[in-house]
């Protein structure tokens, strides 16, 4: 098996691993970002998830969103070591170099995944929906809206993936730096778990307005009225529409569960794709 196979068969096992331990907190995110004052916070959303479907409300795609972050996230980690050999050669920074590797691979995972995204934000935001009308798969939300509408949101996942990427993985790499020196010796599993939260905290957090706006053009379709081939709001449309009618603080709606998920979830992640990379390769 070449080096290339082993790494993204880490970065699955790795993204499986985070997905499953704070999922929870994206379905609470997902809602709230998608309500229009529904919710009247983080805990709000999260009993009323809990006391109107239950435990399984919370898990509402998680099928979906692993079978999607697997493959995502093996290959976002594998394309991200090897583009770091690569830049590495006609850069002499670290920081450009991560920032470089990561952003190029958080453009390679919009184009690879979004239909699995649109398809977990579409599961997790159906609850009102009447019981006939709603989607249990991944095929069941393409049979939805249609395979031509696939890449639905794709463009504020590019705005909020290739600088969440960018952000992420340099802040993990000069993390990881700070703590060695530090340290005086090797990493331990606890470095590149906390250097995993670091970064996934901060790009996290700065990138939510983008989040907002892509979870809003996701489920539009299903709220829209009229032909299905009515044309939709894009993104600028969408980014005035939030500011006017909802103010500037909007964008940041689910920004608290979005870090509070995000943070441990990259930091489990990347601790695992450590020790499997250690495991295989």
């Amino acid at each position: 098996m070449s080096k290339s196979a082993k790494q993204f068969g880490a970065g699955v096992v790795a993204a499986f691993a985070g997905v499953a331990a704070v999922y929870p907190f994206d379905t609470v995110k997902t809602r709230l970002q998608a309500s229009k004052g529904q919710y009247r916070g983080m805990f709000h959303c999260f009993s009323h998830i809990l006391k109107t479907e239950g435990v399984r409300g919370l898990y509402s795609g998680l099928i979906t969103q692993a079978l999607g972050k697997g493959p995502e996230k093996g290959l976002q980690l594998m394309l991200v070591d090897s583009l770091k050999q690569f830049w590495g050669r006609y850069i002499e920074s670290p920081s450009v170099v991560q920032l470089l590797s990561g952003a190029c691979s958080g453009a390679v995972q919009v184009v690879t995944t979004n239909p699995m995204e649109l398809a977990k934000v579409r599961l997790q935001v159906q609850a009102d929906l009447p019981p006939e009308q709603r989607a249990t798969s991944f095929l069941g939300v393409m049979r939805q809206i249609g395979f031509k509408n696939l890449f639905q949101g794709a463009s504020a996942c590019f705005l909020r993936d290739i600088p969440y990427a960018a952000i992420y993985y340099g802040v993990y790499d000069a993390s990881k730096r700070h703590l060695q020196a530090i340290h005086g010796g090797p990493l331990l599993a606890w470095h590149n778990f906390a250097a995993g939260m670091i970064g996934g905290s901060i790009a996290s957090w700065l990138t939510t307005p983008a989040d907002v706006l892509k979870t809003r053009l996701q489920i539009q379709r299903r709220e829209a009225n009229g032909p299905a081939g009515k044309k939709l709001p894009g993104l600028a449309a969408t980014f005035l529409d939030v500011v006017r009618n909802e103010g500037v603080r909007s964008l940041f709606k689910g920004s608290a569960p979005r870090v509070l998920r995000s943070a441990p979830q990259y930091g489990v992640m990347l601790l695992t794709y450590e020790v499997m990379k250690k495991v295989l390769i």
